[in-house]
């Protein structure tokens, strides 16, 4: 098995979306279990006048009733239970890397709890990254939504075998594949990841970050950004195999982002589809929603979760 140097940052962080049938897959047999959010419930409607503004654009006016239907959604949902979010980081931000959306929570009135994972641990597993998330769960968590971004959505699945949980959702995560480790999937599936990213260390060159990580940020928001990063290289993580031996009983969403830099969208697509079961919810922005759009990343949260 193949060890890489500690400075190849194969996978910082990541984001997606879309909106239609959330359901739960088994990897083995295949079996999908719906979450109540179905591609007709969540269908663009078409407000009784027009927006005074709407040109004569098919796409412009769908856009706009996708905008309008989706926000009286939210309206309708927004309180009717108060969910608590547990938000993991990925391997190039630290849990500060969540501050927006965390604001964004706690003006709904939703609860969040913010882990940090033992990223100096190299020799670390995945069961051990796991255990961490685990440890800062109430001991009654069936009300948490456990969201990973990027790199650690390897250790995401371990959480419901520990702990039950309401939800899991992969954000422009990898999605571990049973018998195999992080790296042979990398090996077989070579397009999972952006190739101008491979090898590439963003907490190291600013210009690196803003290039793969935060280039769809203002810049005030971008300057913040650059002080949340934080390096995790789960060497042994990354190397071992999967240690599931078949995929927990649990409902599973994935947040895709259309210009994510680092793992492909297209790629994100078909894991989805294939390893979970799921449509995946497509964000427009990069790998980063948590950072550039925190606002739109709580509505598809909220939505694919109440």
């Amino acid at each position: 098995m193949t060890t890489l140097p500690v400075k190849y940052s194969l996978f910082p962080n990541g984001g997606f979306r879309i909106i239609g049938d959330c359901k739960t897959g088994n990897q083995e047999s295949g079996s999908q279990k719906s979450l109540g959010v179905s591609r007709e419930s969540l269908e663009p409607t078409r407000p009784e006048s027009p927006s005074p503004w709407a040109d004569n654009s098919a796409s412009r006016v769908k856009s706009l009733n996708r905008c309008w239907h989706t926000t009286s959604r939210i309206a309708e949902i927004a309180f009717a239970k108060m969910l608590t979010f547990c938000l993991v980081h990925g391997s190039t931000q630290g849990a500060a890397g969540w501050d927006r959306l965390v604001a964004e929570f706690e003006r709904r009135g939703h609860r969040t709890i913010v882990p940090t994972l033992p990223i100096n641990e190299p020799e670390a597993s995945a069961l051990r990254y796991a255990e961490a998330i685990v440890q800062t769960l109430p001991d009654d968590a069936g009300d948490v939504v456990v969201v990973a971004h990027s790199a650690s959505g390897l250790f995401l699945p371990l959480v419901p075998i520990r702990r039950q949980v309401r939800q899991i959702v992969f954000l422009a995560a990898v999605i571990p594949k049973i018998g195999a480790s992080l790296i042979d999937q990398f090996r077989a599936e070579p397009h999972m990841m952006n190739p101008e990213w491979i090898g590439k260390d963003p907490t190291a060159s600013e210009e690196i970050a803003m290039r793969f990580l935060f280039h769809d940020c203002s810049p005030e928001i971008a300057q913040w950004a650059l002080t949340t990063r934080r390096l995790m290289y789960a060497q042994r993580a990354y190397t071992e195999l999967c240690p599931l031996d078949r995929w927990p009983c649990v409902p599973s969403a994935y947040i895709v982002c259309a210009d994510d830099r680092t793992v492909a969208p297209a790629w994100s697509k078909s894991a989805a589809r294939e390893r979970l079961g799921v449509e995946p919810i497509e964000l427009s922005g990069g790998h980063c929603p948590h950072v550039s759009r925190p606002a739109d990343l709580a509505d598809a949260l909220l939505a694919i979760s109440l």
